[in-house]
């Protein structure tokens, strides 16, 4: 140990230990901030991952659910039975006094009814839940995809970027040559220009709907943001004969309407029902001290319908009744409309995908690389190099365009279906 001591000066040990020690010291101070790094990392999301985050933190999944949890609370209430009301009276503190007990008693079937009133009101919430539920999913998935829309118009515009600058190389290299006019640089460098200026936009464009997913998923709107997911994955989409039943049973707005038709045939009964009076039983106690007499008192109080036969209140509830199946018929309107134009817009999406994969972005390069080549070549002239190069751009943008509108349309079609809520 004193050899392997001695080898080492003093002078070598002082500059080792300058070395170790802040080293030490900046490993201890990054090992007390350990979460600092990771932060900065961007999480990688799905979309079924994205849609279970906004559900759990959109402020209308909240309100939803707590409208649920009242009318559960209500539809409680409507069960409960009325409380006794006591009674005590004092006549001189000294003759006489009476203690008792009123209990209101109701009619069995205007306690059913009054019940089913808020059991109905329950189920319309719970329905309305549902729309909201879907109307959150809709939301985050279209965020969803948008992102990957910017992303691809980003990939689309920085490779017309890249197009553009290799063209004004190509263009410099000409001119020095000899074989091209000065004029034909200055093009070449404007539309470079024109293509860096086109990126930042796209870019601009890209940042702002991250942000909306950001917002969406209740997180600061700069937060780093990876999504996995692509626009090529085609979506399983039933016949339309086979979305319309689905549509008339499950949309939950249609449910709710439902809802609403059985509330208001249940009011119009309650109200029916208010012309058969009901009575209060007092069971009580008097003493009449000066004379000696102590007993039981026992009284029926009741009403009946003299004055107010409660027409105002039937004819209110007839025409409700009315007015919820009226209701009903225009949402069924409604939606079978919505169903079918979300549905052609999808097999127009969907026709317009398969255009494109089928040869038409190939035809589009191949044609952007002969022009490039030829004009590099001298055969060539730099307007047929730059129509080639901004056709190929727009083809990738309406490929990219089209594989978004498809699954946005099938988004829009689960969303009329009532179908795609078990998230």
């Amino acid at each position: 140990m004193k050899d392997a001591v001695s080898a080492f000066p003093l002078f070598g040990l002082h500059q080792l230990w300058g070395q170790v020690l802040p080293a030490t010291l900046l490993l201890l101070f990054s090992l007390s901030f350990p979460c600092s790094l990771p932060a900065q990392e961007a999480e990688t999301l799905t979309l079924s991952g994205i849609v279970r985050q906004v559900l759990t933190a959109h402020p209308r999944t909240q309100a939803a659910q707590a409208r649920v949890q009242a009318a559960l609370g209500m539809a409680r209430q409507a069960r409960a039975y009325p409380n006794p009301a006591f009674t005590f009276t004092n006549n001189d503190f000294a003759l006489e006094r009476s203690y008792g007990l009123t209990q209101s008693l109701e009619w069995p079937f205007k306690r059913n009814y009054r019940v089913g009133v808020a059991e109905a009101e329950e189920k319309m919430a719970e329905g309305e839940q549902n729309g909201v539920r879907q109307e959150v999913i809709a939301a985050a998935r279209e965020a969803f995809l948008g992102v990957l829309l910017a992303q691809e118009s980003d990939r689309v515009a920085q490779a017309f970027v890249e197009a553009t600058q290799r063209l004004q190389g190509s263009t410099e290299k000409l001119f020095q040559e000899g074989d091209i006019a000065e004029f034909e640089v200055l093009k070449a460098g404007v539309e470079a220009r024109r293509a860096q200026t086109d990126l930042e936009k796209v870019q601009g464009q890209l940042t702002t709907a991250r942000s909306v997913l950001n917002l969406l998923l209740g997180r600061a709107i700069d937060t780093p943001l990876a999504l996995e997911g692509s626009l090529l994955t085609p979506p399983s989409v039933p016949p339309l004969a086979e979305l319309l039943p689905l549509a008339e049973e499950q949309n939950p707005l249609l449910v709710a309407q439902r809802q609403a038709v059985e509330r208001e045939q249940l009011n119009l009964k309650l109200a029916w029902a208010s012309l058969v009076p009901d009575f209060s039983v007092d069971v009580a106690r008097g003493e009449d001290r000066q004379a000696g007499v102590t007993g039981p008192l026992v009284g029926l109080t009741f009403s009946f319908s003299l004055w107010d036969r409660k027409e105002g209140a039937i004819a209110a509830a007839r025409s409700k009744v009315a007015e919820a199946e009226a209701n009903v018929r225009a949402t069924q309107l409604q939606v079978r409309q919505t169903l079918i134009s979300a549905y052609r817009n999808w097999e127009t999406a969907r026709g317009q995908v398969e255009a494109f994969a089928k040869g038409l972005v190939v035809q589009a390069e191949q044609a952007a690389v002969l022009a490039e080549q030829s004009y590099r070549e001298g055969a060539g002239d730099l307007l047929g190099v730059l129509d080639a190069e901004r056709s190929l751009l727009t083809v990738r943008r309406d490929y990219a365009q089209a594989l978004f509108d498809r699954q946005l349309a099938w988004v829009a079609v689960e969303r009329a279906a009532g179908i795609g809520t078990d998230q």
